[in-house]
């Protein structure tokens, strides 16, 4: 009698175990994300990589913003804001040009350059605020990239690339799942109007992100240096263009 009470104790708890597991791999299941299938088509890596020989220039050709050196193409753009000026003080330092029309107040193109934590950094703080109650706040995510021996941007975002079809397996921990899910809500969030990911390396490593914002285009391009991330913002496609990007970020200098 005993040994039968037992096993039906047992049996009652693997049932319970295995039904705690499947809620949870239910529950964190990537398809709770907003319009994640839609945006995970958009978050490729291409193949095309954008290599930086740097030219160095005399002093006074550059456009300098902190420890950042670009040729200063903008002598004749204005401030239009920085991060001094802001209300509200974020842990990023950034500086934005406009070119702007004759005689009109309108923005033909502009240029932001910032610097400011890495993405890693960001996201392993332990602090992640989002609307989604699945993400709420995480302290365990630093141990998430370790585990997954992702130790800068570059390997998130290849990391988050190449599981952005993984299903999530009742055989991981309730953590790892929520670990999982908060990870690739980035896609979604940070990431949701991406349209492809072009890595840098040569002289600098880095990657730049495409946006498409319908009526706007803006590429944003990261350098990795020194534990910092170091962001160039361009907005117009039409003034700048693939070349012409290219063409300035092989004059930049980071110090």
């Amino acid at each position: 009698m005993k040994k039968r009470i037992v096993v039906i104790l047992l049996i009652l708890l693997f049932v319970g175990y295995l039904g705690y597991k499947i809620y949870y791999s239910n529950y964190y299941n990537l398809s709770h994300i907003n319009e994640f299938d839609k945006s995970k088509e958009d978050f490729v890596i291409n193949d095309e990589t954008i290599t930086l020989d740097t030219t160095n220039l005399s002093e006074e050709e550059y456009l300098i913003f902190k420890n950042i050196k670009i040729r200063n193409d903008f002598k004749d753009w204005e401030v239009m804001s920085t991060s001094d000026n802001m209300e509200f003080k974020t842990n990023e330092e950034f500086i934005w040009y406009a070119l702007k029309q004759e005689n009109d107040d309108k923005v033909t193109a502009a240029i932001g350059l910032a610097k400011g934590p890495t993405m890693l950094d960001i996201y392993g703080s332990g602090d992640i605020i989002s609307s989604d109650e699945r993400v709420g706040k995480s302290s365990n995510l630093t141990n998430f990239f370790k585990e997954n021996k992702i130790t800068n941007d570059i390997e998130l975002l290849k990391y988050l690339e190449k599981t952005k079809n993984d299903k999530i397996s009742i055989l991981n921990s309730k953590n790892d799942m929520k670990n999982f899910y908060d990870i690739h809500s980035l896609i979604r969030g940070t990431y949701n109007k991406v349209k492809g990911i072009t890595l840098i390396n040569g002289d600098y490593q880095g990657y730049c992100f495409n946006y498409d914002y319908d009526t706007l285009y803006i590429k944003e391009c990261n350098i990795l240096k020194g534990g910092k991330r170091y962001t160039l913002t361009f907005n117009n496609s039409n003034y700048f263009t693939d070349e012409k990007i290219n063409d300035l970020l092989n004059t930049l200098v980071i110090e």
